[in-house]
């Protein structure tokens, strides 16, 4: 389906096939049975995966094929299993992974997440390919703390970068698809924060003579200018090393477009971007 998945699901193979010919004398016979199932799951995963060519190389009516929404399960079970054995001793006689084994099984969950965000991705891309995405337009409130600042920080990793939030009052509320919305928010923030690794990324949302506007921006690694013009096709990554599959923004344009919404961006080749999506005001 893409390299990256296969990358990503041998990871985990690799690391719970040494651990389980290595038989550490510190895991219970109950931890090494959840172990073997989140390498079960990951080899069931490769296998599917296997049997697909690469997505990028293939036409719209292939596309309608993909099988991305039954590779989420073996992706979804190997989250489970590894959030089970990191967080609830209790069913281990409360047994505490610990070393190598911790470090595994850390690894597999946060590499499931991803793997779940890519192939969550690949679905969305699928049924716009094939114009067979539903799209609820309504009038709803874009600035509610309770709709997006909670999935925000999550999206913080490890560098050492703050991120500011600047929403203004009394803001009125927009039209559109009100999940696909929050999707666009989500993939903006989390572009930004990937490609920023010091500094700030600064998020504000206030009316302009346009419609109600969300600016993104970050002191980033910027876009070369020879790069803008492909910043929104599919697959198209600054750095091809980078985490994701290229699919974000592509995706986050897109989606604006079916409810009416436009973003546009400005980079500094030396470093930094910022984003404007412009949403549709609802009627009073």
């Amino acid at each position: 389906m893409h390299s990256k998945l296969y990358m990503l699901a041998n990871e985990i193979i690799n690391c719970h096939g040494a651990l389980m010919l290595s038989k550490p004398p510190e895991l219970n016979e109950q931890q090494r049975d959840y172990m073997r199932l989140i390498y079960y799951s990951a080899a069931s995963l490769l296998e599917m995966m296997t049997e697909y060519p690469d997505v990028r190389s293939l036409t719209d009516q292939l596309v309608r094929q993909l099988p991305a929404s039954e590779v989420r399960a073996p992706i979804i079970r190997l989250i489970g299993y590894s959030r089970l054995l990191l967080e609830n001793p209790e069913m281990f006689n409360g047994a505490v992974l610990r070393g190598k084994a911790r470090a595994c099984v850390d690894k597999s969950f946060h590499i499931g997440q991803q793997l779940l965000n890519m192939t969550n991705a690949l679905v969305t891309y699928a049924r716009l390919k094939t114009n067979t995405l539903d799209s609820f337009k309504t009038s709803f409130d874009a600035t509610s703390p309770a709709y997006w600042l909670g999935e925000v920080y999550h999206l913080l990793g490890d560098d050492p970068v703050s991120l500011n939030i600047h929403v203004y009052d009394r803001l009125p509320h927009v039209v559109g698809d009100e999940f696909r919305t929050y999707q666009i928010f989500n993939i903006l923030i989390d572009n930004a924060l990937k490609f920023t690794h010091r500094g700030s990324v600064s998020v504000f949302m206030e009316q302009s003579d346009e419609g109600l506007l969300l600016r993104v921006m970050d002191t980033g690694i910027g876009i070369p200018p020879e790069l803008t013009k492909k910043i929104f096709e599919p697959f198209f990554q600054v750095d091809p090393h980078s985490p994701g599959l290229g699919l974000g923004l592509y995706l986050a344009k897109t989606l604006g477009e079916l409810q009416g919404s436009t973003l546009r961006f400005e980079s500094n080749a030396s470093g930094g971007s910022t984003f404007f999506l412009t949403l549709p005001i609802a009627e009073a």
